[in-house]
């Protein structure tokens, strides 16, 4: 796969599948939430991490692509040597104005 100039890339990478995140779809096991609940916010971490294409390949093993858009594609991925799994985000800042 060839890569556009390493300095028109960012990449974000994120644990994956993400653990704070519910499918909205999935109507097994849904709890009702009772007034005397506390309720959790779900908070955001900074996950952006700024490394040159070639230290990603080297780290992660790149699976299929999850997702695209204009600025960047999402792919599954998992760091070598383990089971884990992450979405990697490569961002083309090229294509951004």
């Amino acid at each position: 796969m060839k890569s556009p100039p390493e300095v028109n890339k960012l990449i974000s990478i994120i644990p994956f599948p993400r653990p704070s995140v519910v499918n909205p779809y999935d109507t097994h096991e849904i709890k009702e939430s009772t007034s005397t609940e506390k309720k959790n916010p779900i908070k955001k971490r900074s996950s952006t991490i700024h490394l040159t294409p070639a230290v990603v390949t080297d780290k992660y093993e790149l699976g299929k692509k999850m997702g695209d858009g204009n600025f960047a594609i999402v792919r599954r991925s998992k760091l070598r040597g383990t089971e884990k799994e992450f979405a990697v985000k490569i961002i083309d800042k090229s294509k951004m104005k």
